[in-house]
């Protein structure tokens, strides 16, 4: 399932056609656990990021044993070395990819900001991920505990020129 995921990701169309992304899969429970763990305690460091996500951490904390990580048995990472402003809107069209290429196999995923967040605060966070570079994105995968029955709700937004 997961070389299925990672294969329609690489067939995702790029800007520029750039196709320097790599890709990393996170599925021993001890790394997961350890580099949420890390994710959680750099986060908290900075006030702003405290205020808003230590009570959210503490209830997950409740409910998973990786609270970063929703308890999912795989992480899909996807870096690029290279720097420009477009490999951000690449890695992020090829997690879309991913997610959707999961979902119609069945597979529960998320997005997660919070790795983003703290790989950017600090570096050394992303060899606990075994990724290099300097754009990258990450989402969870695995068999969702839960069925959905419709999407979460969401507000529409108004849009010029449809009548």
């Amino acid at each position: 399932m997961l070389e299925k995921v990672v294969k329609v990701m690489q067939y995702a169309p790029t800007g520029g056609n750039l196709r320097s992304e790599k890709y990393a899969i996170l599925s021993e429970p001890e790394k997961i656990q350890a580099l949420s763990n890390a994710i959680m305690e750099e986060l908290l460091k900075t006030s702003s990021l405290k205020i808003r996500y230590e009570e959210s951490f503490e209830a997950r904390r409740k409910l998973y044993e990786n609270p970063v990580f929703f308890d999912a048995p795989h992480v899909i990472f996807v870096y690029s070395p290279i720097g420009v402003y477009l490999e951000w809107i690449n890695i992020g069209i090829l997690v879309t990819y991913g997610r959707l290429a999961a979902e119609s196999l069945g597979l529960g995923t998320c997005w997660n900001g919070w790795a983003l967040m703290a790989f950017e605060l600090n570096k050394k966070l992303k060899k606990l991920a075994g990724i290099r570079g300097v754009a990258w994105g990450a989402f969870t995968i695995g068999y969702p505990d839960i069925k959905y029955k419709r999407c979460p709700p969401r507000r529409l937004r108004k849009i010029k020129g449809l009548i």
